[in-house]
């Protein structure tokens, strides 16, 4: 789900050339299809716009040159602002789904082990 649908965050800009997956035209073609013909003015369609008070702990990951970085930071900033636990990583060198190449990229694989471990703690699983 796309965080927010305002093109002209920091981000956006300044990663373009940097994130493989985040070209401007081709978020925006899937933004069209993601909406359907509704406005992107609807709270559940857009999480930077509706009350975040009711959402549970968090975990976020993101990539230092992904285009949705502003948009990830925002958003963790407006949950801890409505009072939700949020654990957000921001990874060096990385780029939007970076997780997909865990098979040869490392930093992917540690990125996966932290979601991992956010999980067993937050159901309070306990390790094998």
């Amino acid at each position: 789900m796309p965080i927010s649908f305002i093109w002209t965050v920091k981000s956006y800009r300044s990663r373009a050339e940097l994130d493989p997956t985040g070209s401007l035209e081709g978020n925006q073609r899937i933004l069209h299809d993601y909406l359907g013909g509704r406005s992107e003015e609807i709270p559940l369609l857009s999480p930077l716009r509706m009350d975040l008070k009711l959402l549970p702990r968090m975990f976020i990951q993101v990539g230092d040159q992904e285009v949705l970085l502003s948009d990830s930071l925002r958003f963790a900033d407006r949950a801890r602002a409505a009072g939700v636990s949020v654990e957000l990583e921001v990874w060096d060198n990385m780029w939007s789904v970076f997780h997909f190449l865990a098979y040869m990229l490392p930093e992917a694989q540690q990125a996966i082990t932290h979601i991992g471990q956010f999980v067993r703690t937050t159901l309070k699983i306990e390790s094998e």
